[in-house]
């Protein structure tokens, strides 16, 4: 794990993201450099609306199955809030596509916000449904772990047979549906 810090924040970047930007740059070429600079814009998003609403950030890990931003202990977001922060990612690659239309760049944004609020595991679809879920009265922890586990277990099945039958053959969103479903399964 490569290790630094940029303005008090921990950067980590493990080797298993290197390797999957590797793999993708060899499967996608330069389409791999868009979707990187996608997601890069997408994270810093959510750090955006963190720093606005007066989070410190504690980390940020770049690994093989995506980015983790964790916050300082202290002060904790109210449910709205963290769902902001949750969205904001999503924001930004939806401004991208409205800007870049139906360029590479454009669609890889679109894509990005899609998946990214899909009700699975860590994708932020997942987590604000977890969010509401637990702070909901009309369910215990356990229930609203068990409908997160189910949601994501579902769409982690109709992902890539909705990719499959719209004619996407890309290996990479099988791999995102097999992530999906074991990340589902564990949590």
């Amino acid at each position: 794990m490569i290790e630094l810090r940029f303005y008090g924040v921990r950067i980590r970047v493990c080797f298993g993201f290197l390797f999957i930007n590797a793999l993708m740059t060899l499967i996608s070429g330069n389409i791999s450099v868009l979707a990187l600079s996608a997601c890069l814009l997408h994270e810093l998003g959510h750090m955006a609306v963190m720093k606005l609403f007066g989070q410190k950030i504690y980390s940020v890990t770049f690994y093989g199955a995506g980015v983790k931003i964790t916050p300082k202990k202290g002060k904790i977001l109210s449910k709205w809030r963290e769902a902001g922060v949750l969205c904001a990612g999503c924001a930004v690659n939806a401004l991208l596509f409205m800007l870049f239309g139906s360029s590479p760049f454009g669609l890889i944004n679109l894509f990005l916000c899609v998946f990214n609020m899909l009700p699975a595991g860590g994708l932020d679809g997942g987590r604000i449904l977890r969010l509401f879920l637990e702070e909901s009265d009309k369910f215990s922890l356990r229930t609203a772990s068990y409908i997160c586990r189910g949601a994501g277990c579902i769409t982690a099945v109709l992902l890539p047979l909705a990719a499959f039958f719209i004619g996407i053959r890309n290996v990479t969103v099988f791999a995102a549906a097999a992530f999906m479903l074991i990340s589902a399964l564990t949590q």
